[in-house]
């Protein structure tokens, strides 16, 4: 989160699954200095936490995801990012490569691309 807030082009590859646009998540301009200071120190304090086969997940669209068995396992998990003990909207998939674990930044990809679109509707009107 920290190289997608710096544009940081080679982080952001260190920590995700190779990913069709994946360069989407580190373009765009970069908040103000002081500004990403902050949000840097708030991300200090971040925390995964592996959701449970069986365990339900409310996803922003409204619907709910149960965990079910053959969704996790030793090599893919679930969690959610929290932030001082609160959790971000929406969980994420990480997978085990042989460089350790990695994010799919698939849903997150869209995500940016979907609130780009959004902000650009709204600059037409």
């Amino acid at each position: 989160m920290i190289s997608m807030l710096r544009n940081d082009a080679e982080g952001v590859k260190a920590t995700i699954l190779p990913a069709e646009g994946a360069d989407f998540l580190w373009q765009g301009e970069p908040p103000p200095k002081q500004m990403q200071t902050e949000i840097e120190k708030t991300f200090q304090g971040l925390k995964l936490v592996r959701i449970q086969e069986g365990e339900k997940v409310s996803l922003p669209s409204g619907k709910d995801l149960t965990v079910e068995k053959g969704m996790i396992d030793e090599k893919k998990i679930l969690v959610w990012a929290e932030i001082n003990n609160e959790r971000m909207p929406t969980p994420f998939w990480m997978v085990k490569t042989a460089d350790g674990w990695r994010v799919d930044a698939g849903p997150l990809i869209a995500a940016r691309k979907a609130a780009a679109r959004a902000r650009g509707q709204e600059r037409a009107k």
